[in-house]
């Protein structure tokens, strides 16, 4: 990828950003490092993919970083991801003329397997360490159907210190291009939807959760973005 991540934006699937991610902030990033991969290096079958550690420690803000460990762990999180296809969107076949709509009920793995290159000392070689992935079959497929995508600059994530400000970023996003022109642009989200999205578990009143997740959270977008 190199020089490209500065100007480049990733055209995301809507069915992934909708999907909840009970993973730390880090996994959520890499995430999106190898959906743009992905997007860069296209092919048609299911192929065994390839991202380079330094391109990987840019887009997730970890430059200085040398620790094995660490991308071990981001590693483990990647492979261990759930992806509730479909689950918050409606389905494209549904019943438009009675209101009522299908929803998916798909729950497939993001990653088949992953690996990386590192020094026998444990450490991380920045300059030649690489980092080997294979997704699930079913994400690929949401990958080469290139329907319904959101586009987002992969290098905006670097700038939240918030667990869930991308998150959040990333749904704003979508609801903006989708409405774009639109004057006064609105939507409502339940409190239900937003506590499944960012897979937050505790805060069950609203006040805590208001005060804790959401205003900080919508804080820090505020600064960071073009969003208001």
């Amino acid at each position: 990828m190199g020089h490209e991540l500065a100007t480049v934006q990733l055209e995301k699937p809507d069915d992934l950003i909708f999907s909840p991610q009970l993973v730390s902030q880090a996994a959520s990033y890499m995430l999106n490092a190898v959906l743009l991969n992905e997007r860069m290096n296209a092919h048609e079958a299911n192929e065994e993919g390839r991202i380079s550690i330094r391109d990987v420690r840019l887009l997730i803000g970890a430059e200085r970083s040398h620790n094995a460990a660490f991308l071990e762990k981001v590693l483990d999180e990647l492979v261990s991801i759930k992806i509730k296809w479909g689950e918050l969107l409606d389905s494209e076949d549904g019943d438009k003329k009675s209101g009522q709509s299908d929803r998916l009920n798909v729950i497939v793995p993001f990653l088949q397997k992953a690996a990386y290159r590192s020094r026998s000392d444990g450490t991380v070689d920045p300059e030649r360490g690489y980092i080997l992935y294979k997704l699930s079959d079913p994400i690929h497929d949401i990958i080469r159907a290139r329907r319904s995508l959101t586009n987002v600059h992969v290098l905006m994530q670097r700038q939240f210190e918030r667990p869930y400000s991308f998150r959040l970023y990333e749904v704003f996003q979508s609801l903006f291009q989708k409405q774009a022109g639109v004057n006064g642009i609105a939507q409502i989200y339940t409190v239900e939807f937003l506590r499944t999205l960012l897979g937050v578990d505790g805060y069950s009143v609203f006040g805590d959760f208001n005060k804790y997740i959401l205003k900080p959270n919508i804080e820090e977008i505020n600064i960071r973005s073009e969003f208001s």
